[in-house]
């Protein structure tokens, strides 16, 4: 067994980064020119926790960045699936192995708190509340875990964020490391994920609304995020956003940032 385990350390291939998920997912492809490991989410994976030693398809690994995101774009199976805990599992014992968003608990909801830390930091929310009513005439309505469409209404089954609902531009503000990348939404949906003619255009952010998005950021230990905003209404943060669309417009500009934070 020593012999087994000294060999496993002896030939394991070094990488510089890893990049972990499907490449169905356009955001994964659009990483993988970037990244000197990719690891699929059905690929076989065995951990050694004698000797420590991760083996991707037969072969001993280590790597010193890491990616990763579980696949939302297929059928999702028991493999992929243990295979997403396995790697949050490795990382989890592996604090010297450099990703974003170390110690952001994504399967934990917060949208609430985070309404409350970003006014508490200066910024504009709209009157909410956590309940199954609000006595408001023009509110929507959206899951306290996230996940559905937003709907128009003052009123839930059960207790949802139920907010007043603001006019303006529906804008998102991605943030990667101390690097903004500002955009706006164009759509005549109330909930622009469902409206397949949504445009997306370039916008700029007044200095301080950045500064505040950085804070709160750094607040929850977010170094790659994406701020929801309605003209300059914080409405939530996004703790693993999906980058690709916007990142056509620049040229593959946040994908290279994703990458070189990790350095």
């Amino acid at each position: 067994m020593q012999l087994e385990q000294t060999r496993a350390l002896s030939d394991r291939i070094e990488y510089s980064s890893c990049l972990f998920g499907k490449l169905r997912d356009p955001n994964i492809s659009a990483l993988s020119p970037y990244f000197d490991l990719f690891i699929d989410q059905e690929d076989t994976l065995h951990w050694d926790l004698d000797s420590d030693t991760l083996f991707v398809n037969g072969n001993a690994v280590q790597f010193a960045s890491y990616f990763g995101r579980a696949d939302t774009f297929g059928h999702s199976t028991d493999r992929m699936a243990a295979n997403y805990f396995l790697m949050k599992n490795y990382l989890i014992a592996h604090p010297e192995i450099r990703r974003h968003n170390r110690t952001y608990e994504r399967e934990t909801p917060t949208k609430a708190s985070n309404l409350l830390l970003a006014k508490s930091i200066g910024m504009k929310i709209p009157r909410t509340v956590i309940s199954q009513q609000l006595d408001m005439a023009d509110s929507i309505v959206k899951p306290l875990t996230g996940g559905h469409y937003v709907v128009a209404g003052s009123s839930a089954n059960y207790a949802a964020i139920i907010q007043e609902r603001i006019h303006g531009p529906n804008r998102r503000l991605f943030i990667v490391g101390s690097e903004s990348f500002g955009f706006q939404v164009k759509s005549s949906e109330l909930d622009y994920r469902k409206d397949t003619a949504a445009e997306l255009q370039h916008a700029s952010f007044s200095q301080e609304l950045i500064d505040r998005s950085i804070q709160m950021a750094k607040r929850l230990g977010l170094s790659y995020t994406a701020l929801d905003f309605v003209g300059d209404y914080f409405l939530e943060i996004n703790s693993m956003p999906m980058f690709v669309a916007f990142d056509q417009l620049l040229q593959g500009q946040i994908a290279k940032a994703i990458r070189y934070t990790l350095e």
